[in-house]
């Protein structure tokens, strides 16, 4: 089995190794097979496929199963998340990179201050305020999430501070590939200016990137000989919002 390369694989499915064979004759398969961004890849790894890190990872994961639809995360290409749970986990994943990215720019402290949901089944926000979590919501179902999420997310992190390093923070960037998020972008620039920035509010959006990708995924055309995750449950994901508010200070 061949890894495509990273743009060819922003959503994963999951076949058993007899859907697989029929996509390369099947009319319906085939077009699926052509689809821009998507890779098909069989349930019954091989020992040779197993050498490979990233399918190793999959299987060792037990994300392997077919049926499964993977989204890859926006900030790291080589994870995979399952569709269902992929916008949670791509706003953790993003709120651990925001305060890298703040501890390469010499903060003191990022402290979480508001965590806020959005989806059909409600609104949520969170309110953290020394040491207490209040939650105001719209909808049972989104405080499972808000909660779920907070829990997830470090609450407040102190640094001993220092010189900020903006080279090494512009090169997170781009390995995390944020370099299009705008925020981000001018927080590094503010630390390279000589009236250097002490402290500021930032509220980031942590499901801008995954947003894009779930939306493709739920607008995907599955066969009717390929069992995976109803269309439903995609669209109800990517209609998922994450927001965060964050004080930082400075050295």
């Amino acid at each position: 089995m061949t890894v495509p390369a990273e743009s060819a694989r922003r959503l994963a499915v999951v076949l058993s190794q007899a859907e697989l064979d029929r996509c390369s004759y099947d009319e319906e398969g085939a077009e699926l097979l052509r689809t821009p961004g998507v890779w098909l890849l069989s349930n019954a790894a091989s020992h040779d496929d197993v050498v490979d890190p990233l399918i190793r990872r999959l299987d060792e994961a037990g994300l392997l199963i077919a049926g499964n639809v993977l989204l890859q995360m926006p900030t790291e290409p080589n994870e995979y998340e399952p569709v269902e749970d992929a916008q949670q986990r791509a706003a953790e994943r993003k709120h651990l990179c925001f305060t890298h990215l703040c501890q390469l720019l010499g903060a003191t402290q990022v402290r979480l201050e508001v965590l806020e949901t959005e989806s059909n089944k409600g609104d949520a926000r969170v309110e953290f305020s020394g040491g207490i979590r209040s939650v105001h919501v719209s909808g049972e179902m989104e405080r499972k999430t808000a909660d779920s999420t907070a829990a997830a997310m470090t609450l407040d992190d102190r640094y001993e501070g220092g010189e900020p390093d903006p080279e090494a923070a512009a090169a997170f960037l781009a390995r995390a590939r944020l370099t299009a998020d705008p925020l981000m972008r001018s927080l590094v620039d503010s630390r390279r200016s000589k009236n250097t920035l002490k402290s500021r509010r930032y509220t980031v959006d942590l499901s801008r990137e995954s947003t894009r990708q779930l939306t493709a995924a739920a607008q995907l055309k599955v066969p009717g000989f390929i069992t995976v995750k109803t269309e439903a449950a995609m669209t109800t994901t990517s209609d998922e919002k994450y927001r965060a508010t964050y004080e930082v200070s400075f050295a």
